[in-house]
């Protein structure tokens, strides 16, 4: 008996979790306290022989404070680079994701589906009749350009699940296909081109005729020879029983085989991340249930002519109504769960890395400022002495660099080590050699755009000013 379900939906939940929310908060207010109070507690206790030594220290030049505050801001450029690194990697697959060839054309078409009242068409000619006469009717319709039937092959997951064999073909092991039910204008629909052989006309679709067409993907991996037209194909568990009458209807007099009469090109059937699945398509007029789904294909956008299409449906039957679940094939495509979490990573990733960089220039501003001030002595005694300002320029920013590309190559060769983690983690993401370049790029244009206050005050000191400085 044939139970798999015609459709599936997807749906990404969100749910905060309590006991991570609970660490993060306690290690949020434990980081606060320990940061906030350790220097705190070393005020409160100064060493009055190393105040006294203070200025001798601002011409001397910075001690281990600076050394612990570059220390610190370096670990802060490492860990920032690689948050960008992530984030960078994240948003290339979702970016990468929005712009590949799904094999089809989602665009200007959308999924209309039809629910049958109960105990109504129950016989194949009444259903098959009732589907084309609806059909032609939403075609007619102003501005919509095709229309295409299918319960089933709404991509891009599509098709049901169901073992088949192979006559004179046997297998140790059970083989599944995606087998989808279609009328023969899917293919144009879609834009899904026809590679070999033929599609069933108009008179073969009436009667049900025992003709499919395969995809790329089954035709590689079971005909490699290219031999695949002519051959009998059979699923075993699609068969008309049914726990309600009426509720699956379709050919009666076969012995379930069908026969391959053309290839078309491979399209996503599996979701956005999985590898296309050996595909099957015959006529949905051999079986078929209580709903289906028009494919309407307009001029504009499709969802403009949703109203002239359900007033053409209630022409043709009053007590016809159409699912509340219409939308067109790109919103299939972002209510997928891989597309949606993709785009969940892409701007969590963004934000965290947009505010760590903020973070990381501050602070990488405050040391600079900080060193700059406390060398004020210093700096000063060197122009006194005869030092041009391209020296003293020199003098900041050799500091400064050190920190910062230190920071930098510490960051991108943790990012590379943990690379193959951190991409399969965020799944779908895309890695170059050129992300990580924009991502360094940019963190040494942010740096050296946060030195320019603090250079500019150092080579704009004047020296006798710089030497009475306390």
């Amino acid at each position: 008996m044939f139970s798999e379900k015609l459709s599936n939906s997807h749906e990404s939940v969100i749910r905060i979790n309590p006991p991570i929310l609970a660490f993060s908060i306690a290690l949020a207010c434990a980081s606060g306290l320990l940061f906030g109070l350790l220097p705190s507690l070393r005020m409160s206790r100064p060493d009055i022989s190393k105040v006294i030594q203070a200025a001798a220290r601002r011409v001397a030049g910075t001690g281990g404070q600076a050394r612990s505050l570059s220390a610190l801001i370096a670990a802060q450029i490492a860990l920032t680079t690689i948050i960008m690194g992530a984030a960078g990697a994240a948003i290339g697959g979702f970016m990468q994701m929005m712009h590949r060839n799904f094999g089809y054309d989602p665009a200007n078409v959308m999924s209309v589906p039809i629910p049958l009242h109960e105990h109504s068409y129950l016989t194949r000619e009444g259903r098959a009749e009732y589907f084309k006469t609806l059909q032609e009717k939403i075609a007619a319709v102003p501005g919509v350009a095709d229309v295409a039937l299918s319960p089933n092959g709404t991509p891009p997951d599509s098709g049901s699940n169901l073992p088949f064999e192979i006559l004179g073909s046997p297998s140790a092991q059970r083989q599944y296909l995606r087998a989808s039910f279609i009328s023969p204008e899917y293919f144009s629909n879609l834009r899904i081109p026809l590679l070999e052989g033929r599609l069933w006309d108009e008179a073969e679709n009436t009667r049900g005729a025992a003709v499919v067409a395969i995809n790329q993907a089954l035709a590689r991996q079971y005909f490699p020879n290219g031999n695949a037209i002519g051959q009998q194909i059979r699923m075993p568990t699609l068969t008309l029983q049914s726990d309600e009458p009426g509720r699956l209807v379709g050919v009666t007099d076969t012995d379930g085989w069908v026969q391959v009469v053309g290839v078309v090109a491979d399209s996503f059937n599996n979701g956005l991340d999985k590898p296309v699945q050996p595909a099957l398509y015959m006529p949905y007029t051999r079986y078929m249930w209580m709903d289906t789904q028009f494919l309407v294909r307009a001029h504009g956008l499709p969802l403009s002519s949703l109203h002239d299409v359900q007033r053409a449906i209630l022409s043709i039957n009053p007590d016809q109504q159409t699912d509340l679940n219409v939308r067109d094939l790109n919103q299939w495509i972002e209510q997928q769960p891989e597309f949606q979490r993709q785009r969940l990573f892409s701007i969590l990733f963004g934000l965290f890395s947009g505010l760590a960089l903020a973070l990381a220039l501050v602070g990488l501003y405050s040391v600079v400022s900080y060193s700059v001030a406390q060398r004020t002595n210093e700096l000063g005694i060197r122009m006194a002495l005869g030092a041009q300002r391209a020296d003293v320029l020199w003098i900041v920013y050799r500091n400064i660099g050190s920190t910062v590309f230190g920071g930098l190559l510490a960051g991108l060769l943790i990012f590379l080590t943990l690379h193959n983690m951190l991409i399969h983690w965020t799944q779908n993401s895309y890695s170059s050699p050129l992300i990580l370049a924009a991502v360094a790029a940019l963190f040494i244009l942010c740096a050296t755009s946060a030195c320019i206050i603090p250079t500019l005050r150092a080579v704009s000191i004047d020296p006798m000013q710089a030497i009475r400085y306390e």
